[in-house]
């Protein structure tokens, strides 16, 4: 029986009646067990909150038993994939997704996660394309952290992914456009070049360059006074070290 001492400190006790047909007292018993409920008490609210950071931090967490079995994802890792699956590595096939480089499905045992469990390895930021449960696709930065435990035993595993669809998307577009503009520069037989003023250096972007200027590669690009002196007229000149005054 719980109850709590006058003073307030948790007590467990009971009470046992002596042997016989006469009874000639009671014998009562306590055990002042203060100190672990107060640890039971503390353990809850680390849980707690621990449980409120991990359903507010922007990135996915799955958390893995020793076996590899996912026991644990927060609402930023159910709202990447549309959902949860918790299953072991025999069936992270539900899971589907594959290696952004290289276009490849990843099989079950190929999974980050699973070469954590199996073999103790971490992965870090590898690239993934995957297949969410409501059949839309994203790309994400997958990490599987494998987690020690006492002696060889691996307490489990921590999975992380961040959501980058859309930074990956902006740089497979600004590469498309760069090339566009590389192609048609050099269809139109334009030179390019790109000036920093503050070390007055120029990067010359392309062969045309040298040709329009008549330098070899191996001598550089010329500087801003050379410029303007050889190929500006006065106006020009003025015009441009107005320009590069002002940054």
């Amino acid at each position: 029986m719980l109850r709590r001492h006058a003073q307030g400190h948790p007590q467990l006790g009971g009470r046992h009646p002596c042997e016989g047909d006469d009874v000639a007292g009671v014998v009562v018993l306590n055990q002042d067990i203060t100190d672990g409920v107060r640890a039971e008490e503390a353990l809850r609210e680390s849980e707690a909150r621990m449980r409120t950071v991990l359903d507010n931090l922007p990135v996915g967490v799955w958390f893995t038993d020793r076996q590899g079995r996912i026991n644990y994802g927060n609402e930023a890792a159910q709202h990447i994939w549309a959902g949860a699956r918790y299953v072991g590595p025999d069936e992270y096939g539900e899971y589907r997704g594959w290696f952004y480089e290289t276009g490849q499905e990843i099989a079950p045992e190929e999974w980050a996660a699973a070469r954590a469990a199996r073999t103790g390895q971490s992965t870090l930021n590898e690239l993934v394309e995957i297949a969410c449960f409501d059949g839309t696709h994203k790309i994400v930065r997958n990490s599987a952290v494998a987690v020690p435990g006492e002696g060889d035993q691996l307490a489990g595993v921590v999975i992380l992914n961040q959501d980058v669809t859309e930074d990956i998307r902006r740089e497979e577009a600004l590469r498309k456009t760069l090339e566009r503009l590389r192609l048609a520069t050099t269809a139109a037989g334009l030179g390019v070049f790109e000036w920093d003023v503050p070390a007055d250096r120029a990067f010359w972007e392309n062969e045309r360059m040298y040709e329009i200027f008549g330098r070899p590669r191996e001598e550089g690009a010329i500087t801003k006074a050379q410029f303007t002196h050889t190929f500006c007229t006065p106006m020009m000149s003025r015009a441009l070290s107005e320009i590069w005054l002002r940054g």
